[in-house]
C-alpha cells in the first residue's frame, strides 16, 4: 500500500522549490560544455587540494601514505564537499560569463560563500591535522579534530547556501535573489 503525502508537506516543498530554483539553474549552468568542464575541472582540483594539502605541509608525507590513511568515511566527507564546491564555483562563473550584475555587496556574497565553505572544508578535513595545528595550535586543533564533521556540515552548509543563492540570482535575475 503506498502512503499518501501529506498536503502540508507537499504544500511547503512546492513553495521551497518555487523560492530556490535550483532544477532550473543548473540546466543553465550545463547547457553549455564549458559549465561542465568548469565543474568538473573545479570538483578536481578541490579534491586534489584536499590530499594535497597535508602532503605539502607535512613533511616526510606522501600523497600515498596520505590516501592509505583516509577512512570511506571521510573520503566521502571529502568528495561531498568537492562537488558542492566545484558547483559553487561553476554558477558564479556563469553568473560572471553571462553578466548577471547587482550591487556590489551581493556580488561578493557568493564568492565569500564559496571561499568560506572551501576553507571550513579544509579545518573539517580529518587529514589537515597538521596544517590545522599550525594555524589554529594544539587546544584549537583537539577542539576541531573532535568535532570535525560539524564543521563538515557548515562547510556543506555554507556550500549549499552559496548554490541557493546563486540559483537565484542565475533564474530571476538580482532584483530578488541578490538580498541577503
Amino acid at each position: 500500500m503506498v502512503e499518501e503525502i501529506p498536503a502540508f508537506e507537499v504544500s511547503v516543498l512546492e513553495v521551497a522549490m518555487r523560492r530556490i530554483p535550483v532544477g532550473s539553474a543548473l540546466r543553465f549552468v550545463f547547457a553549455a560544455p564549458r559549465g561542465v568542464a568548469a565543474f568538473l575541472v573545479a570538483s578536481a582540483g578541490i579534491f586534489a587540494l584536499f590530499v594535497l594539502v597535508p602532503v605539502w605541509s607535512t613533511p616526510g608525507n606522501d600523497i600515498a601514505f596520505q590516501l592509505s590513511i583516509m577512512t570511506p568515511v571521510v573520503y566521502a566527507v571529502m568528495i561531498a564537499l568537492s562537488l558542492l564546491n566545484g558547483l559553487v564555483i561553476a554558477m558564479q562563473l556563469h553568473v560572471r560569463r553571462h553578466g548577471v550584475k547587482g550591487k556590489a555587496h551581493a556580488e561578493t556574497g557568493g564568492m565569500f560563500g564559496a571561499f568560506g565553505a572551501s576553507l571550513l572544508a579544509t579545518v573539517g578535513c580529518a587529514a589537515c591535522y597538521s596544517s590545522v595545528l599550525a594555524l589554529f595550535g594544539l587546544s584549537g586543533t583537539i577542539f576541531i579534530v573532535e568535532h570535525r564533521f560539524w564543521f563538515a556540515a557548515l562547510a556543506a552548509a555554507l556550500a549549499l547556501f552559496a548554490i541557493a543563492k546563486s540559483s537565484q540570482r542565475i533564474v530571476r535575475g538580482c532584483e530578488t535573489a541578490c538580498r541577503i
